[in-house]
């Protein structure tokens, strides 16, 4: 209404809650509308939410139904956002996933990519640019969607609404196929920390069944994995940790097509460059940078030609 803003600075602007960190959702807004909740002058929100990047891939018409996209699809999405909260100077969030979304590694999976590869090289593509990360639950093993067959397997309204208004529309399989596709309920079941029961979440059965792949996609399995994606994760953690650069550096972009998408971090005279292969034998110019910092396909020396979606961090 016409006076939320008024609300929100009543709420966080008081003297005692100048420390605390506050996250909003403005789903799919407008620029202007953003910058006046989180803008640093606006002492309402220190970030929130905004859906573009989440929503490529899917159909604008019924999100039950898988769309198309390309991976620069989500680079113009970060490209996009990314100079604007440094023109404007407000914290971004760079998010995948939340308890509304599909997973990721199956929104955005590729026949000829493996799952190792698809996840790590998004997570490269996303996490080295500015903003605030925000990791959910199982996305850092690269948790997939389930398949089930069933409605009663579903707990979500949305998904049984949906059910209802098209049981008597469509084959059953058809149905049930779009729910496992992008029922809300693919990010609500409990995360799979090993292949037990109840994929080691309790020892009770749980309000929702287990993710169906727990068997092969659980905390425990992908730490043996000698390509742990949780490990991957950790890796671009450390690196933002250690240097400010990721954090409180200036963003330029240097290349995007349907090729490949590149892009400098820099802060003084340090710089680092970030490259995602979107296709396979892609001759890529680094731009002089040569030391390796990180590659998700563990080079020791640049390649001459780029697997798809290959991702590489390079320093002067």
């Amino acid at each position: 209404g016409p006076r939320l803003h008024e609300f929100i600075r009543e709420l966080f602007d008081r003297p005692h809650l100048k420390n605390i960190f506050t996250v909003g959702e403005c789903w799919c807004t407008t620029v202007e509308n953003l910058v006046s909740f989180v803008g640093q002058d606006r002492h309402e929100l220190s970030t929130s939410f905004q859906g573009d990047v989440v929503n490529v891939g899917i159909n604008n018409c019924d999100k039950f139904i898988k769309g198309e996209f390309k991976y620069s699809d989500i680079a113009k999405n970060l490209d996009k956002w990314q100079k604007i909260s440094q023109n404007e100077d407000f914290l971004y969030t760079l998010f995948y996933e939340n308890h509304d979304r599909l997973r990721s590694a199956t929104q955005f999976a590729s026949a000829d990519v493996s799952r190792y590869q698809l996840v790590t090289g998004l997570a490269t593509m996303m996490y080295f640019l500015r903003g605030v990360p925000f990791i959910y639950q199982g996305q850092e093993i690269g948790s997939l969607n389930s398949n089930f067959s069933s409605i009663l397997d579903f707990d979500d309204i949305e998904t049984k609404n949906y059910y209802k208004d098209h049981v008597n529309l469509l084959d059953e399989s058809e149905i049930i196929k779009r729910l496992n596709w992008n029922s809300r309920d693919n990010a609500r079941r409990p995360i799979c920390w090993d292949d037990s029961t109840y994929g080691g979440f309790s020892n009770h059965e749980p309000w929702i069944n287990p993710a169906t792949n727990k068997d092969l996609l659980n905390v425990q399995k992908d730490l043996l994995r000698e390509n742990s994606i949780y490990k991957y994760h950790s890796k671009i953690f450390d690196s933002r940790n250690k240097n400010e650069v990721f954090t409180i550096g200036e963003y330029e972009l240097v290349e995007l097509n349907d090729s490949s998408y590149i892009y400098k971090r820099k802060r003084g005279n340090e710089e680092f460059l970030i490259i995602i292969s979107f296709v396979d034998h892609n001759k890529i110019n680094t731009y002089g940078f040569s030391q390796i910092v990180l590659s998700n396909s563990k080079y020791e020396e640049i390649p001459s030609e780029f697997k798809k979606l290959d991702a590489i961090v390079l320093k002067k």
